[in-house]
């Protein structure tokens, strides 16, 4: 596995929303990505994702919904999600998901989502549950 200082890691919209709702490994990772030991990287449908699921799904006051989309924005680079979408996960809305981290050259899509989750080592991207990339980082540190 690559430095993790280089290793450019796409979170997924639960692993942002885990970050800001509990204390434990997805907290962890935001934490190696806002100290730069990683890249992470989100698109823009993560941001819209992430921003209404604080507001409606958890209840953020605005202030609060406000304070965590400023380190979201502060801490994630955010790429655009390409035109050219293929079809090859079983939900289909996570077709958005892949191809934005395909398509921002990232080496590993962070998610705690199965439909994700079963395409692991079907692609040149490797798709990690959380814990599974924090024990890998902690391995090289």
């Amino acid at each position: 596995m690559k430095s993790p200082a280089r290793l450019r890691v796409f979170f997924d919209t639960n692993v942002v929303l885990s970050a800001f709702i509990t204390e434990g490994t997805c907290r962890r990772l935001l934490r190696l990505a806002r100290a730069r030991e990683i890249a992470g990287i989100v698109s823009s449908q993560v941001i819209e994702e992430t921003e209404r699921h604080l507001r409606t799904t958890f209840e953020f006051t605005a202030a609060d919904a406000t304070e965590a989309m400023r380190v979201v924005r502060q801490v994630f680079e955010s790429v655009e999600t390409p035109d050219d979408i293929r079809s090859v996960c079983r939900d289909p809305t996570d077709d958005a998901i892949l191809a934005a981290a395909l398509n921002a050259k990232t080496e590993v899509l962070v998610t705690g989502d199965q439909d994700l989750l079963v395409l692991c080592g079907a692609g040149p991207i490797r798709i990690l549950p959380p814990a599974d990339l924090l024990r890998e980082l902690e391995a090289v540190r």
